[in-house]
Order: structure tokens, then sequence, then C-alpha cells
């Protein structure tokens, strides 16, 4: 079997939903947030990256434990049978046609029904539970996750050396002594994030959510882009970002189309009215929600968005507004001993 070189993040058979077809290809418009340039591209090009998943061979690993003399380590991994190393891209690879069909099915059911805001159930049982899961390794599977973790690491690790350097070197400055990550094994890492065992509490999180499907019935498309489920924390605190999955009021965006967005509420905040008033409904979206969710995509985005319309209006306005908004900002926030890393 041959190597899969490109490796999406965001899959081809979603990004068809943003883009137009031309002959037997999709190209969508793709707006670069760091170049501040727009260009029409090949859906194959875009949210995607060389060997993105793949993991060092054993021998590699082998090797490299073998200059640092890590004897005890040597050992353990000849225990191994041989590593697949596209494991995580094969894995997706398969996964992805599963969510295909359930993003299709309430594609289709909201444009073959007549009165589709009349609809009591938009998404079944069992779509939503192959969803939660479909979507919660969505949001995980990015580059901008694996930089934000990457982020973290680094800090954390270059903290703890600070800390015995100065122990024994107190007239060291912090940082005197890097820690440098082998980018090497960020694939490696990023599967060990993706698929440890607490990962099952996350799609758990998610179905408990009230579930909503926009639809948008202005002239402007739902942007995607190379980060595409979003946050938005709507309960203001003084000592919490109220940013998380769980977190109270947090509200969490997935277009699913150009027309059709999913939506997932947290139900503590926006309480029982709003499960009778549009859980699992379909409901209009008008001009200011539309450009509301695609803010969201602009600023979360890693670097990309994407659109069928070359005319990225929003993004045009946001840089003259504020071109700072446009930067990806970091993320990541670590406190040891009570200060900011």
């Amino acid at each position: 079997m041959s190597k899969v070189i490109n490796q999406h993040f965001v899959p081809r058979s979603y990004l068809k939903y943003f883009a137009n077809k031309r002959g037997k290809e999709y190209e969508t418009n793709v707006y670069d947030k760091e170049t501040e340039k727009s260009f029409p591209c090949n859906i194959k090009g875009v949210a995607s990256s060389r060997y993105f998943y793949d993991f060092p061979t054993k021998d590699e690993i082998k090797r490299d434990l073998e200059e640092k003399g890590e004897i005890e380590a040597i050992s353990s991994l000849e225990q191994l049978e041989n590593i697949e190393i596209q494991a995580v891209e094969k894995f997706f690879s398969e996964l992805e046609g599963d969510f295909k069909s359930k993003l299709d099915n309430i594609r289709a059911r909201y444009a073959m029904s007549p009165e589709p805001f009349e609809q009591n159930e938009v998404i079944t049982k069992v779509e939503k539970v192959a969803l939660a899961t479909n979507l919660a390794y969505q949001f995980t599977r990015t580059r901008d996750i694996r930089e934000n973790f990457n982020e973290m690491s680094d800090k954390f690790l270059q903290h703890v050396v600070d800390r015995m350097v100065n122990e024994k070197f107190p007239e060291l400055e912090p940082g005197a002594v890097k820690v440098v990550r082998d980018e090497k094994y960020d694939g490696l890492n990023h599967a060990a994030f993706l698929f440890n065992k607490e990962f099952s509490e996350f799609p758990m999180i998610l179905l408990n959510h009230i579930w909503t499907i926009g639809v948008n019935e202005t002239d402007i498309p739902f942007y995607t882009s190379d980060n595409p489920v979003v946050k938005y924390g709507h309960k203001e605190d003084k000592f919490f970002s109220n940013a998380g999955i769980a977190s109270p009021g947090i509200e969490i965006a997935f277009p699913i189309s150009e027309k059709l967005l999913l939506i997932l509420r947290e139900k503590s905040y926006f309480g029982v009215e709003a499960q009778v008033l549009y859980g699992n409904k379909f409901i209009s979206m008008e001009v200011e929600n539309v450009e509301f969710y695609n803010w969201l995509q602009v600023t979360q985005s890693n670097r990309q968005i994407y659109s069928s319309n070359p005319n990225f209006e929003l993004i045009n306005k946001m840089r003259k507004e504020n071109p700072d908004s446009l930067k990806r900002n970091s993320k990541i926030e670590v406190i040891a001993g009570g200060k900011k890393l």
C-alpha cells in the first residue's frame, strides 16, 4: 500500500461544500491571514500538510534513544511490533466516510423538506451519537490544536528546566538553557493526545448540549476554515474564561455547508426554554448571525479561511478596523507559582 503524502486535517469530502466544482475537481477561495491575500485553490491543497500525522519508524526511535543512552526505553521498544507510521491517517480516512454520511443526511433533510422550520427532529439520536464523536475528533485533529498542545508542553517543560537550573546556577537567567522540541515526534505526541483514555468524555459532553441547525437565509455564505469547530463563551466571569467545551454558556459552531450551521449550546446557561424553542430544529439566520459565525471562523482559524465566494468582505472590513484581529494569538496560558509562564 502506497504512503499518503498530503494528509488533510479537515476532510476534502467536507471542504467541497465550500467550493465550486471545476470539471471533476473542487476549487475553493482561500483567504490567508499570514499573507493577507486571497486566491483560488483546489481543495486537495488546503487544510493539509505533508506527512502531518506520521510517526517516526521504530528504527528512527531506536537511534534517538541510543544517542541519549536510554537503555531501558530501548528494551521496551524491542517488545513492540513494527510501528504503523500512518496509523492515524488511516484511522481518519476510515472515520471520514461516516462523518460525511451523517452530514449528508442533514443536508438532504433540509433540501428535501417543503417546510424545514416545522420539523421537530432534524438530527436522529443515532446521527447525534456519531456526529458527537466525529466533531470531537475534528476539533482535536487540526494543526491549531497541535500548535496549542506543543506550546503548552514547551512552556511547561521550559519552566521545569528553569527551576532546575536556578537551583544549581542561580546566576543564570531563565531561558539560559533552552528546551528544544524534536518536531519529528509531533505526530506521535499529537496521537497520544488524540487517543488518550479520557477522550471518550469529549463526545459525551457534546451530546449533553442543545443541538440546533442554523439556516443561512442571506446572500452571504458561511465561511469555514482550517480550524472549523469554533467556540464562543457567552458567560462573563472575572476569574474564568468559560471557553471550555463543558463551560457554562459555551456555544460551539460547525458550518456543514455555506447554507447550514451545526450549533451546540450548553444547557444550564441557555435553559429549558432554549431547548423547547430551537432544540433539534432548523432555525433561521439573519445577516448579523451569519457575520457573527463567520467572524468566529476568521478569528479562530489557524491561518486560512475558505469560501466558494472570492469576495471576503467581512475579512477586509476586519483588517481595516483592527489589523490585529487577523493575527493568530497564543491561546495557551500556563500558570505556575501564581505567575503566567
